[in-house]
This record gives structure tokens, sequence and C-alpha cells, in this order.
């Protein structure tokens, strides 16, 4: 019997050597055995069973409670196997103790492609001894130390880590304690690296940092999905951006919530969409869209702006815009809602944790009734009452094209008569609620 995927994932089985004679009863190369509740005992059963197995080559045991000692059992197991490609052992009361064995494992397998460490409170020295056992290796492609306690120092470490290894693909080092200057160094070593993902979310690097990696960008032509969420944006920052943008076509995803972006960086966002045509995927949320003028900016960007020569046509290709916990009221809504008429890409819209009220619903009807793309609308925790999604339903009646309004953290009736009515008579549509 052999298996190429077996995923057992939250199923509560704390028996190692359950769990380890089917492993090697199926000749299993991918197995996921994420949130078993192992613990250090699980695991030392399981080990007894991977000491013996050759199949193996992907193994993911990710919150399990694992705990310094399973950990050890786990690596001794399996030390001198170099057939497995990948390990996951994010959220497992790790610490520094590690490092020893797995520094030797990493050293023996350098043929190792994917490493999640996550979640993980290794500290500075445990991470700088992990990059010095992977040196040698020339095949590792995804590297996750996102919240393992790390400091300025393994910021250093990371970047010149990466300069040697431009095999790298994938990082994630997100909910550390880094430094501008780890940003700025960051910065230089993306430019000569083939990195197609990196997460930088609440890094501490701050403005000038962000600025830093911006920068990195303009001589970076493979990072696809870039993350910077919780990170400050200035306006020297989207200077950056929208320099690197105007001539880069690589760049889908782009998270910049809680940015402390204002009226002054919308504003510029807004060129900046009008004229990209590569971003489809934006998070702006949890920063502040509260000025109308902005909204109008916005607005113009996402779709055909009227202007005294004609129709002016946005490049924008964004599929999935947030902008929840902007501070949007009906007003800036009002505003958002003319480009929204007019925009052909947007399929999925987060306004979640907006003051939207009756008067923003309305407003998000009309726009609705008018855009044939538009398909999920998520409007949670807006302050809309039970008769507000009514008077949404019975505006947009049949003509809208979305397929899911979601409404839940707003206390709505589902048992309201006339929520009721209105549901039988215009179901095209499918309300979370």
């Amino acid at each position: 019997m052999s298996l190429f995927l077996l995923i057992l994932d939250g199923n509560s089985i704390s028996n190692g050597e359950l769990l380890g004679r089917l492993l090697n009863l199926t000749n299993v190369k991918k197995a996921d055995l994420t949130s078993n509740h192992l613990g250090p005992n699980g695991a030392k059963q399981l080990a007894e069973f991977l000491s013996q197995n050759k199949s193996l080559e992907e193994l993911v045991l990710a919150t399990n409670r694992l705990e310094v000692d399973g950990f050890l059992a786990i690596m001794n197991a399996i030390k001198g196997n170099k057939n497995f490609k990948s390990f996951n052992f994010a959220s497992n009361h790790l610490d520094a103790l590690i490092r020893g064995p797995l520094v030797d494992a990493l050293k023996t397998n350098v043929d190792l492609v994917a490493l999640d460490l996550s979640d993980n409170p290794l500290g500075d020295d445990c991470a700088s001894e992990i990059l010095a056992g992977l040196v040698g290796n020339k095949s590792l492609q995804y590297l996750n130390l996102t919240q393992c306690g790390l400091n300025p120092a393994s910021g250093e470490a990371i970047a010149k880590f990466l300069e040697v290894h431009p095999h790298v693909s994938r990082l994630k080092i997100g909910y550390n304690k880094f430094s501008a200057q780890n940003g700025v160094t960051l910065g230089h070593s993306i430019q000569s690296n083939n990195l197609v993902v990196l997460d930088l979310r609440f890094t501490n690097i701050g403005a000038s940092g962000t600025c830093g990696v911006f920068s990195g960008l303009l001589n970076n032509h493979s990072i696809v999905e870039l993350i910077v969420n919780g990170n400050a944006i200035n306006k020297k920052g989207l200077g950056i951006l929208t320099t690197v943008l105007s001539g880069n076509n690589t760049l889908q995803k782009l998270g910049m919530r809680y940015c402390e972006i204002g009226k002054s960086g919308f504003i510029t966002l807004a060129k900046i969409i009008s004229t990209n045509s590569s971003i489809t995927y934006l998070d702006v949320s949890h920063n502040s869209l509260d000025s109308t003028e902005a909204c109008k900016q916005l607005a113009a960007a996402l779709g055909h702006a009227k202007t005294r020569k004609g129709d002016k046509i946005s490049a924008t290709v964004i599929n999935e815009l947030n902008i929840s916990n902007c501070l949007i009221g009906p007003k800036q809504l009002d505003e958002l809602a003319e480009g929204l008429v007019r925009n052909r890409s947007i399929k999925t819209l987060h306004l979640d944790d907006n003051e939207l009220g009756i008067k923003g619903m309305r407003a998000l009807s009309v726009a609705v009734k008018q855009n044939q793309v538009l398909k999920i609308i998520t409007v949670q925790d807006t302050h809309i009452s039970t008769s507000d999604v009514v008077v949404f339903m019975e505006k947009a009646a049949d003509e809208c094209f979305i397929e899911v309004l979601d409404c839940r953290k707003n206390g709505i009736d589902a048992g309201n008569s006339q929520f009721v009515q209105a549901q039988k008579r215009y179901n095209k549509y499918k309300i979370l609620l």
C-alpha cells in the first residue's frame, strides 16, 4: 500500500505509536499531523517508527506541544535520513535548546526545501545557528521564522543569508522586533535575490525601514507577494512605491494594513492604482480613509473617471480590495460607490468595521446594481440593522450580480418578518448572518 498524502490534522490522535505504524504501513510521502495533541510522550512514540521510515519526505507536526524533549526525539530518529524535503514544527513550545540536534540535521540534509519553525521562542542565538546550519544547503525555497523572538541581530543575519542563498523564494519573518536598519539591509539583499514572497508584518522596521524595503524593489522583479502590515509608511515610502510600481509588472499581492496611511497617503495610492496593472490583491485596512477627497481620488482610480477630455480608463486589475476599519462613513462610501459603478475588476470587497448605516447600504446597493463583476461583499460589524439589510435587498433587487453579502456581527434578526419576505423574494445571493 502506498499513498502520496496523508492528512490527519485536528483529530486529537495523541497516540504516537498508532500514527507511526500508519505512516510506515502506507509508505506515505507527505504527512500532515497538525493539532493532534501529541505532546512529548506521543512524539517519542512516533519517533521510534520514524527511525524505520524510508518513504516520508514532508512532515507537518505543527501545534502538537512537542516541547524540547519531543522535538529532540524526532530529530534523533531521523538523523541521517536524507529523504526529508520539508519540516514544519510551528507552534510547539520550542526554545533555544533545540539548536544542536536541529543544526546537525540541517547540515546532514542539504536537500531540505522547506523549514517552518514559526511561533516558537527560539531567540537570536538559536536563529543564528540555524542559518549557519543551512549554509551548505542550495535547495531551500521556504523559510518561516515568524514570531520567533528575534531581534535586530537576527535581522542582519537573515539579510546576509539571503545574499548568499538566492534560491530562497519564500521568506516569512513577521512579528519579530527588528530595526529600521534591518529594513534597509534587507532592501539591499532582495535586489540580488529571487524571492517571490516576503512577509514582514509587524517587524518594527518603521517608516525608514519600509522605505529601505521599497527601495530594494526598484531592482527586484521576482517578488509577487509583499506584506508590510504594521510598519509605518510615510510620504517618502509611498513615493518610492510609486516609482517601483510604474516599472514593475510582477507584484500582485500587497498588504499594508496598520501602516498609518492617511489622506495624502491614500491620494498617492490612488495614483498608483490608476496606472498599475499587476496588483490583484490590495489590503489597506486599518488606515484612515475618512477624507471625502481621498475617497473621490480612490473612486476615480478604481474605474472610468469622467474628465473634461472624456473618459479616463483605469489600468487597475485589483480583484480583491480590503478597506475594512478605515473610518469610512456614508459620505465616504458615497464617493467610493461612484468608482465601484465603473470598476470592472473587483470581485471581493471588504468593508468590515466601518460606520456604514442605512445611508451607506443605500449607496452600496446603487453600486452593485450597475456593477456586473463584484461577487462578494463583507460588511461585518458596520452598525447596520435588519431593516438596513432589507433596504439593500430591495434597492439592489434582482439586478445585482453579487453572490455573497456577509453581514455577520451586526445582530441581524433572521426571524424578522420583513427580512424573511425579502430573502424569499430576492434569493439570488447568500446572506451570511
